[in-house]
């Protein structure tokens, strides 16, 4: 799933508008519990690594979500997700492992 708007946006360099909003749109709570119910799979706080997107793009207020796996390799991630500033999913990637826990 990908949103291209905003996902354009993360590519795009910041307008310098502003700082870096550092708050994120959804919690880690939520985040966990939209897993499990997506997968069926339980993630420890600690599977899941969040990034303000405003740190590295013009998508700011948004969070980068990176769940599971090796956290210096891409490739083992079992979801990659992008929300925008108002915790809307903006990007979608189910890893090809997602299914081993």
């Amino acid at each position: 799933m990908n949103d291209p708007g905003q996902t354009r946006k993360m590519m795009a360099m910041p307008n310098g508008e502003g700082a870096p909003i550092s708050t994120l749109p959804i919690s880690r709570d939520d985040l966990i519990h939209i897993l499990k119910t997506e997968g069926s799979m339980t993630f420890s706080p600690g599977d899941v690594r969040t990034i303000p997107s405003g740190y590295s793009g013009g998508l700011n207020g948004g969070v980068l979500v990176h769940v599971g796996g090796d956290p210096n390799n891409a490739a083992s991630w079992k979801y990659d997700l992008v929300f925008d500033a108002n915790g809307k999913l903006a990007y979608y990637n189910k890893g090809a492992n997602s299914l081993e826990k």
